[in-house]
């Protein structure tokens, strides 16, 4: 931060750079260090926080990464025709920053003269988020700075003299302008602040400026469309955010053991030991264990289409047997569908019931648990 405040006062100070990319560019660089400083200061906070509280986070759902890709910023229609007409003298930077606990990842900085694209500012990063808690909650700011058009060339700039002039420096004097810059033993001289040090009363501000922000949550992963608020009228975007997002768990979560199982038989209900395996999002069911790697499951329940918000013991009204659970799974109609002991028939959908029951209370317990964890991460992290 003190570089770039730095590098900043030094650009105001000099009318080649006042305005110039190099400023621009130093205000980037303030930002961002300034965000991720801001950023640890919150994180530390908010961990002392939660230690003091004691604070216990769900267990159930495991963490998962998101990716973020295809982020475009549309700009409003009278704005490109302004820029088709001329553009005027105008440049607008925009820069996005992708925030989450601690952590803050910049895009690519674009500006609307060379960033459009069909009328939209497109970022061609792709960020990932890993190991994020369940109840994530990612910040995605919109940050824009306008400046005129730089119209100095580069040579003009850093007064770069052309090859034909006649200007050239001796020997002699070339070696007395090294010496001005390096001290006795050769070594290159630390330069003076211009703004007369680093203290923290030296830092500046970055002079980009908050255009728009939205939060993405476990509640609104799902969304399809982006709004932006803080968006300031004078903006030229147009307050919406285009943005591709996929999740996915990290966690695998695997079970093997002998379940008894509620069947259905010729109208009348049936128990059948088997050989179960929870792989993630099935649960697959063989007559004996070593059927496992030799055979086709006999059949297997989809997690993915499980109804049932906490999977527990059952009450004695609906199953007597110890320690039976239920599962309810929904699917598609299909012709040969009727109501029976363990399918309910739905105008749209028909739903099945799985009756399971465990040999003990502690394995009852374990397969649960277990159950809970992939249905809470698909709940999380499944955008289907």
């Amino acid at each position: 931060m003190a570089q770039a405040s730095q590098a900043l006062n030094l650009c105001r100070a000099t009318a080649e750079f006042s305005g110039s990319t190099e400023q621009v560019e130093g205000e980037k660089l303030l930002l961002i260090s300034s965000k991720k400083k801001q950023a640890a200061i919150n994180e530390i906070q908010r961990l002392k926080s939660e230690a003091a509280m004691k604070v216990i986070s769900n267990k159930l759902a495991s963490r998962g990464t998101l990716s973020f890709s295809n982020i475009g910023l549309p700009l409003k229609k009278d704005f490109l025709s302004m820029l088709k007409k001329g553009g005027g003298d105008v440049v607008h930077y925009f820069i996005v920053l992708i925030r989450s606990r601690g952590q803050v990842i910049p895009l690519q900085m674009l500006s609307t003269v060379d960033g459009i694209q069909d009328g939209v500012l497109r970022f061609p990063n792709l960020v990932q988020l890993r190991n994020l808690p369940a109840d994530f909650d990612v910040v995605i700011e919109v940050y824009a700075l306008q400046t005129w058009k730089e119209k100095m060339n580069h040579e003009t700039k850093y007064h770069i003299r052309k090859d034909n002039s006649k200007m050239r420096l001796t020997p002699k004097k070339l070696s007395k302008q090294v010496s001005m810059h390096t001290d006795s033993r050769g070594m290159p001289r630390t330069p003076l602040s211009v703004s007369g040090g680093s203290s923290t009363a030296n830092l500046r501000s970055s002079s980009f400026g908050l255009v728009g922000v939205t939060n993405i949550t476990p509640t609104s992963l799902r969304r399809r469309e982006w709004s932006l608020e803080k968006v300031p009228v004078a903006s030229p975007i147009d307050g919406t955010l285009q943005l591709k997002i996929q999740s996915h768990t990290e966690s695998l979560i695997e079970e093997r053991g002998f379940l008894t199982v509620f069947e259905d038989v010729g109208g009348f209900g049936a128990w059948h030991r088997r050989w179960c395996l929870l792989s993630n999002d099935q649960l697959l069911f063989w007559k004996y264990p070593d059927d496992e790697k030799l055979k086709e499951p006999q059949y297997s329940i989809n997690l993915r289409k499980c109804i049932t918000e906490l999977v527990d013991i059952v009450s004695n009204d609906v199953c007597a047997r110890p320690n039976t659970f239920l599962l309810i799974t929904v699917r598609p109609v299909e012709n040969t569908d009727k109501d029976s002991l363990v399918m309910t028939c739905y105008p749209n959908q028909t739903a099945l019931r799985h009756l399971i029951s465990a040999d003990l209370k502690e394995e009852r317990q374990l397969w649960c648990m277990q159950i809970n964890k992939v249905l809470a991460n698909f709940r999380v992290w499944n955008l289907e």
